[in-house]
């Protein structure tokens, strides 16, 4: 009765994300948490009536497992936030039964779902590349001959044409034909995949990416280029580098569990006690900054002699005049720009204020607020739908089953 009630659950919830993700493209979290909440309380439902744990440590390692690999996708930037939520909320419905696996036969369903989910998505997000490419062609068309003709490219093609090549005279001059089959499947896997990803990225930039209204920023949307603007007046690194840590303390303290918890309780010890691990392990002061900064800066060049360090600290810390000085001075001296250090790596720009970034995995709710006061519009990737494949992969691990045990 219980495995029925999970996967009514889980259908009915993929096919409302499946809607509202080709929609609006969003996975509303009120869907994402029940998944997970369900899955849970399911877990402990069925341990209290068979006085046993197995179900509900199932629940919990689907849940970690499905932890693992929504981070994963989601930090490789192949899926978004809603949809690594959603994993891990079907990873706590489907649970990771580790307990009944003797072999290969006996693989878990969860296990079967994510290969499923690899497999289809991988097809699924090729055939809406595809899609995109046909329903832009005269736009794709024109990127895709200007990527090939960018010099990178270039290169990169001209060593996969040397790659097949040496794979054709390996094919004609080895006697089996069977090593003649493999190395001309090769010869096309390499061909293919080089155009292949070539053509992945110009969709991305082509027919992903479009401008849009600040006003209708949500939280983790994908910014595709840097946002900066102008600064009202100059700004020493090192107050800068202050600042954002103040910044990232009171967001964290704002989101913190614990603290909320604490401050709902009236726990008012605990409370300062959070509050001061926070400060601890997010604040940094003045010296070790410095310290920091220097020591990146000098990694990888030649060791920085005691004059150079002091003269970066006092750049990183004085008025515009020294880092101009320091800039100077390490140009000369053939040693790598320090304002291009410092953009790269902290996001600091003497004239400049960094908003926003593709770097950032999603733009926040701060961030959003602050764009809006600076700016119309910003240009936002917007990722491939993939709740979609999710429903595709269910039903497949539903109808077909274990299919892994015919190449084991």
């Amino acid at each position: 009765m219980l495995s029925l009630l999970t996967h009514v659950i889980i259908a009915a919830g993929l096919l409302i994300g499946t809607h509202t993700d080709l929609r609006r493209r969003e996975v509303p979290d009120w869907l994402n948490f029940g998944f997970i909440v369900a899955g849970l309380g399911l877990g402990l439902l069925a341990t209290i009536l068979s006085w046993s744990l197995q179900p509900l440590l199932s629940s919990v390692l689907g849940l970690l497992a499905g932890v693992l690999i929504g981070h994963l996708m989601f930090y490789a930037g192949q899926w978004g936030g809603g949809d690594a939520k959603m994993i891990m909320g079907i990873g706590a419905l489907l649970g990771l039964d580790v307990f009944h696996c003797c072999s290969a036969s006996q693989l878990p369903l969860l296990v079967i779902f994510f290969v499923n989910t690899v497999l289809v998505g991988a097809v699924y997000g090729l055939l809406w590349a595809v899609f995109l490419g046909f329903r832009h062609r005269r736009k794709v068309k024109r990127a895709f001959v200007e990527r090939l003709r960018s010099p990178p490219v270039r290169k990169a093609r001209m060593a996969v044409i040397i790659a097949c090549l040496c794979l054709i005279v390996l094919v004609i001059a080895v006697p089996h034909y069977l090593f003649r089959l493999v190395f001309a499947c090769f010869a096309l896997i390499v061909f293919f995949m080089f155009y292949t990803w070539v053509f992945i990225h110009v969709i991305e930039h082509a027919c992903m990416v479009k401008p849009v209204p600040v006003r209708d920023l949500v939280e983790g949307d994908w910014i595709f280029e840097e946002v900066w603007v102008k600064r009202p007046a100059f700004s020493p690194f090192i107050a800068q580098c202050q600042e954002q840590q103040r910044r990232a303390l009171a967001d964290r303290q704002q989101h913190d569990w614990w603290l909320s918890v604490a401050e709902q309780l009236s726990k008012h010890s605990w409370a300062r006690r959070r509050k001061a691990r926070l400060r601890k392990k997010l604040m940094r002061g003045r010296d070790e900054l410095l310290q920091r900064a220097v020591k990146r800066y000098g990694r990888g060049v030649r060791r920085l002699t005691a004059k150079e360090s002091s003269l970066i600290k006092r750049a990183l810390t004085g008025a515009e005049n020294d880092l101009r000085r320091a800039e100077d001075y390490v140009q000369e001296h053939g040693l790598p720009s320090l304002l291009g250090f410092l953009r790269k790596t902290y996001h600091y720009a003497p004239h400049e204020s960094y908003l926003v970034g593709p770097q950032d995995l999603g733009i926040t709710a701060e961030q959003i607020t602050r764009v809006r006061e600076r700016l119309r519009q910003v240009k936002v990737k917007q990722g491939v739908p993939f709740v979609p494949s999710f429903l595709v992969a269910y039903v497949m691990t539903m109808l077909v089953g274990n299919w892994l045990v015919f190449l084991l």
